[in-house]
């Protein structure tokens, strides 16, 4: 069986929900999060400039020394890489939201954990003074 990225990730997630650190929950989601965006990426119903959102999302996730490293912020060093999908996902389900729902693959209902995660991390992030500077440098603002 191939070990996914995902895999990875969901993992890592348990890893640090079990290790007794300061958790948010809405990261137990971000995996099926990341997910979606891949399975959004795969269908060939989704637009051009759709899947260039969808890859922000993805290249930030994989950036080594983004804005809130796990490194330095443990299992909130994800929250970031959240907070951007979460965006990403917000705009893209208006345009897309029979797609994203037949996609969901997560027994809870796509828009309260896609609700729930976008408010989550976002209030880390104002905590932090780095919602803005985050969407800026994601292309995500100006």
């Amino acid at each position: 069986m191939v070990r996914t990225y995902i895999d990875y990730l969901r993992e890592e997630i348990d890893i640090l929900r079990n290790s007794g650190e300061d958790f948010d929950r809405s990261l137990l989601h971000f995996p099926d999060l990341v997910q979606l965006l891949c399975d959004l990426l795969d269908n060939e119903l989704v637009d051009k400039e759709s899947r260039v959102h969808a890859n922000i999302a993805l290249g930030y996730l994989v950036i080594p020394n983004d804005m809130v490293p796990e490194e330095v912020y443990g299992a909130y060093g994800y929250i970031d890489d959240m907070y951007v999908s979460c965006i990403i996902l917000s705009n893209l389900r208006v345009k897309y939201y029979d797609l994203i729902s037949s996609l969901w693959d997560n027994t809870e209902e796509f828009d309260k954990v896609l609700d729930f995660c976008k408010f989550s991390s976002e209030k880390f992030l104002e905590e932090k003074n780095l919602k803005e500077k985050l969407l800026i440098y994601c292309g995500l603002s100006e």
